[in-house]
């Protein structure tokens, strides 16, 4: 049990960081076994087919965590004669150099760990198909909040110690899972079997000629993921924004938009290692003769203000907090631009702390709190 414990509130996120680790004892087992877990996915493919989808230690590991849900499960298909290992106390329960050479798979299994995060965001899916770089998905933005971190040791720091990276030196609790038998096991392994498919999406133009090739095209579109997704990067903000400036540009609001939205994105998720580039754009953007990428230019302004609160805040600020943490002024134009005056809520909450800001009209809007009397906000859900 945790010393402090945590309540769970609306909106919270809560990360589980894993590793499970399995010594391969007979290469031929280990795929003879994915392959026959890929049959059982797919019983219309042919053995051959399931060869050459199951070629390799990658393949072979995430079939079987399709599967069974962990590398090397319990079930009997993967585990069923399995000589018994003993059990030690402490660690991940087995013995150092103890190894099962004989389950069906080829594999012993070598232990699990996992922790428990709560994170400030985004949560996986708010990314789209827009993934960042494997490790920013562990660090940066997905840093633990030292002060809710689920933690254990017989030394911890003070919940205000953090490395100059914004990471936590104190130590984590690791939790039991009733399926291990000793240690704990989530379903991942130390070698990840997703990480072709979770890698950072790259700028999708090779230089800048193929960019406005594409921007002075009304019909070209970006033939593979998300087209926003893949323009929400920072290599491209310079380009977005010259693009939004162009009076001639058939994609002038279209770039104008993803600007707008990929901006809000950096500072609500607190992507703080795109906060140089962000800076950088709008100083950019600031000497342009663009009335709009001007008002974009000092709305990212307000957004790092925003960041030291100055004291209370009354209906007026709280509407102009709302409006650049939500959405900032080219999100503005485009609501009112179509008719939706009332497409932003401002009220008191309940208890009459806080100001309660939302996007009217969306299903599940992120919610922003701003603490009427020192200006301080944070993001939640409704």
């Amino acid at each position: 049990m945790n010393d402090d414990p945590e309540p769970p509130h609306p909106g919270m996120i809560i990360s589980v960081i894993s590793r499970e680790d399995v010594i391969v004892m007979d290469p031929l087992r280990f795929l003879a076994a994915a392959r026959h877990a890929y049959l059982r996915q797919d019983p219309e493919a042919s053995d051959e087919e399931a060869a050459r989808a199951v070629a390799d230690l990658y393949d072979a590991a995430d079939t079987l965590i399709e599967e069974y849900g962990l590398l090397a499960s319990e079930h009997p298909d993967v585990a069923a004669g399995a000589t018994p290992r003993r059990r030690m106390r402490g660690g991940v329960g087995w013995l150092p150099g103890d190894y099962v050479h004989d389950r069906p798979d080829g594999l012993s299994p070598a232990g699990a760990v996992r922790e428990i995060r709560v994170i400030k965001g985004p949560a996986l899916q708010d990314y789209g198909c827009a993934f960042p770089r494997w490790d920013e998905l562990f660090r940066g933005s997905s840093d633990p909040d030292p002060t809710t971190q689920i933690s254990a040791g017989t030394s911890t720091p003070s919940p205000d110690a953090a490395n100059a990276d914004g990471t936590s030196d104190r130590p984590t609790r690791v939790l039991p899972d009733s399926r291990s038998g000793a240690g704990g096991f989530s379903p991942a392994v130390t070698v990840c079997p997703h990480a072709s498919t979770i890698a950072h999406v790259e700028w999708p133009f090779a230089d800048e000629r193929a960019f406005w090739l594409w921007a002075s095209d009304p019909d070209a579109e970006l033939d593979y993921y998300e087209e926003e997704w893949m323009l929400r990067h920072p290599d491209g903000l310079h380009l977005l924004i010259l693009a939004a400036a162009e009076a001639q540009c058939p994609k002038r609001n279209y770039c104008a938009n993803v600007l707008a939205d990929y901006t809000c994105d950096i500072n609500r998720w607190e992507r703080r290692a795109l906060y140089p580039a962000l800076r950088e754009a709008a100083d950019f953007a600031a000497r342009l003769e663009d009335q709009r990428m001007q008002d974009w230019a000092a709305h990212v302004g307000r957004l790092f203000a925003y960041r030291d609160p100055t004291g209370p805040v009354n209906r007026a600020r709280a509407e102009q907090m709302a409006t650049d943490l939500l959405g900032g002024p080219i999100v503005e134009a485009r609501a009112l631009d179509t008719g939706n005056l009332g497409w932003l809520t401002v009220r008191v909450t309940h208890d009459g702390r806080s100001w309660e800001c939302f996007r009217t009209g969306l299903v599940s809007p992120p919610v922003v709190q701003i603490d009427r009397r020192t200006g301080a906000y944070e993001f939640t859900h409704r």
